[in-house]
């Protein structure tokens, strides 16, 4: 391990093209499925039979996956996973197992034989991450976290990976190489695996139009918007409080200003929308979800006209929500970033969030979390609480804790965002009769 490089370059486009939500379709076999393809698409199976691939259709054990000049397909595996494959691609399932819990008994063992692939890993290789490899004909690559995209060079002879999110380790028989978020590197054959800053060249996705209903994004996400979100055919969540209790809204169109903060948005009968408010803080470390707050001015929220102040604010978070919830294990969640927290009368000034932490039981569909921070400079708050999940939400759970020295209770809503629910957003109400305090917090696992 010590010889292994690890260097950084963030790299927060490839996070968002892989988090787009779709329906769990069940394979044939129960390996995969095509969540959609464009272009010359065929699988070809062992004994060498190929077939057309559309939407819909049922990839196994020993096909392999070829795309045309042009051609492109994503495919949704039955752990979670997602695999974009570009143009003049060719890639096969060796041996994939999945009960449908991750127990230690699955696996992933893939073959990259040509070209290039994004990929957002699911529950294979997780507790065990020798489960899952990719082989090349340069190298193998294992995965010590979720993301990543590696290509082939025309001639075979070298293969480039990036890191989205996690670390992917890439080894040859002349060595190994550990790339962390954000990292990309290089393997040759009879060389070492070794840092690179460029990039896989794979080629840009031009020629797809992206549509609303049949959710073509993943293969369009590297079109981003200026809030580093895809830019077409997206349906987001939106969490928001202001003065009483969070709401979430799924399936919302969403609408940004020129440096990507959120300026509106509509979810069925609801519209929201900036006004004459500005934003306040806005902030994220990823482009899985994001936060902002509005203050000072007149905003609608959920058809409602409000006035705030300065000191008073509409906390908001949004994203792509998880499709696919874990369906065991516990996971421990630690505070991302969020919006500075504000008493919903403004009778204190904005204060800080300094942390967040939950632990959630996927198998029992529980969790327990604490927060604390501090407004109006020296008035600190804390709570705690504990609640249970229905689909990729948070139940509204009780919280008990403090503002200041008195004793306080209040509620928090939230759900899961990313692929794999590696990120939970949340918003919050505290009050202890006097004062109320309100805010919004993003955590990652």
């Amino acid at each position: 391990m010590s010889a292994q490089h690890i260097f950084r370059l963030r790299n927060p486009a490839l996070l968002l093209a892989l988090a787009a939500a779709f329906p769990a379709v069940s394979s044939a076999d129960g390996t995969a499925n095509v969540d959609f393809s464009i272009g010359s698409v065929m699988a070809v199976n062992a004994a060498g039979m190929p077939r057309p691939l559309t939407k819909g259709g049922g990839i196994g054990n020993g096909d392999t996956v070829r795309t045309g000049e042009g051609g492109r397909a994503q495919i949704r595996f039955t752990d979670g996973a997602l695999v974009s494959l570009q143009p003049q691609t060719e890639f096969r399932i060796d041996d994939y197992q999945y009960s449908g819990n991750p127990d230690g008994q699955e696996k992933g063992f893939f073959s990259l034989l040509k070209g290039g692939l994004r990929t957002v890993t699911g529950w294979i290789g997780r507790s065990k991450r020798e489960n899952y490899k990719v082989t090349t004909s340069v190298a193998t690559i294992g995965i010590r976290g979720t993301e990543y995209t590696a290509g082939l060079s025309p001639s075979g002879d070298s293969l480039a990976v990036a890191t989205g999110e996690g670390l992917v380790e890439v080894c040859n028989g002349a060595g190994c190489i550990l790339l962390a978020s954000g990292e990309s590197g290089v393997a040759q054959k009879d060389s070492p695996p070794r840092r690179d800053n460029s990039r896989p060249q794979l080629p840009p996705n031009d020629t797809l139009t992206t549509t609303t209903g049949d959710q073509t994004v993943f293969i369009g996400g590297d079109q981003v918007n200026s809030a580093g979100l895809p830019a077409a055919g997206q349906a987001f969540t939106v969490g928001h409080v202001v003065n009483t209790g969070g709401v979430f809204h799924d399936n919302s169109t969403i609408s940004f200003d020129s440096a990507g903060n959120l300026t509106g948005y509509t979810s069925g009968t609801f519209t929201s929308s900036i006004g004459t408010a500005s934003v306040a803080d806005s902030g994220t470390s990823d482009s899985i979800i994001k936060w902002g707050r509005w203050a000072s001015g007149t905003a609608v929220v959920d058809n409602l006209s409000v006035t705030l102040g300065a000191s008073q604010g509409v906390h908001l978070l949004w994203g792509v929500p998880t499709a696919v919830m874990p369906t065991s294990g516990t996971v421990a969640y630690s505070l991302l970033g969020g919006t500075s927290p504000t008493e919903a009368g403004g009778l204190l000034t904005p204060g800080t969030l300094s942390s967040a932490s939950m632990s959630v039981n996927f198998g029992a569909l529980t969790f327990s979390l604490s927060l604390s921070g501090s407004v109006g400079g020296p008035t600190a708050f804390s709570a705690s609480g504990s609640g249970s999940l229905t689909g990729n939400k948070l139940s509204s759970s009780s919280l008990t804790g403090l503002i200041g020295a008195c004793s306080a209770t209040g509620s928090v809503s939230g759900m899961f965002f990313g692929a794999s629910a590696e990120r939970s957003g949340l918003t919050y109400k505290m009050s202890d009769g006097t004062y109320t305090i309100v805010g919004a917090a993003a955590l990652k696992q």
